[in-house]
């Protein structure tokens, strides 16, 4: 059974192509999502995807509107995600795994954003793409069967910071930033919370370590 977030382990978090494989064997549903930040064009669709797996738009579907305060990636309305979950075809026992052939930072965030919508067991598919294939896994252009789910979504599944937090943990705790090394430095703009060290997404260890509490 799926756990709190409080006691979330590796083994509720991640599966294997092998893992995969097998649950669609099985008889619980499984949905899969491919995870884009753009919409696929053409030439990407005939590419092909894992079975049954549905095309996500990540900037439309799993993400609200930006405005003025919320940065550029805020997270989607209740009726925004409840719509995608239902369309999807979610229910509550489904087997969610999600995957990019784009960045993996793409599938982590849809990871996280279903979790915190309250879906109970949602994957990340080790290794992506590649891992599947190696594994004598098809692709398929067939476009997923169309169902609606049954799934209801509860906000808040996992736990969020505003802005003032997210400053205040940067002093007094650890709040690391897993942006590449150029949008950390702010080469050609932006820049960092103060106090937070970088540990980009692609990377295994800190580009910068935080030498001590950050300036008032």
């Amino acid at each position: 059974m799926p756990t709190s977030p409080d006691t979330v382990h590796t083994a509720d978090v991640v599966i294997s192509a092998e893992q995969l494989r097998g649950s669609l064997d099985s008889e619980r549903p499984v949905v899969i999502l491919e995870i884009r930040r753009e919409p696929a064009t053409g030439e990407q669709v005939s590419q092909g995807r894992l079975p049954g797996a549905h095309s996500v738009t990540l900037t439309t579907e799993l993400v609200g509107p930006p405005s003025k305060g919320t940065g550029n990636f805020p997270l989607p309305s209740e009726e925004q995600i409840q719509d995608a979950v239902r369309r999807w075809g979610i229910d509550h026992d489904s087997l969610v795994v999600v995957y990019s052939r784009e960045a993996p930072a793409l599938a982590s965030r849809a990871w996280w954003t279903l979790r915190w919508a309250g879906v109970p067991d949602v994957r990340y598919l080790d290794g992506g793409l590649a891992a599947w294939t190696a594994a004598g896994g098809e692709l398929s252009t067939a476009a997923p069967a169309v169902r609606e789910g049954s799934f209801t979504v509860v906000l808040g599944g996992l736990p969020v910071l505003d802005t003032d937090a997210a400053g205040e943990l940067a002093r007094s705790g650890v709040l690391l930033d897993a942006r590449d090394g150029a949008s950390y430095s702010g080469d050609p703009s932006g820049g960092h919370i103060p106090g937070a060290p970088s540990l980009p997404a692609a990377t295994r260890r800190p580009v910068r370590a935080r030498s001590g509490p950050a300036a008032p």
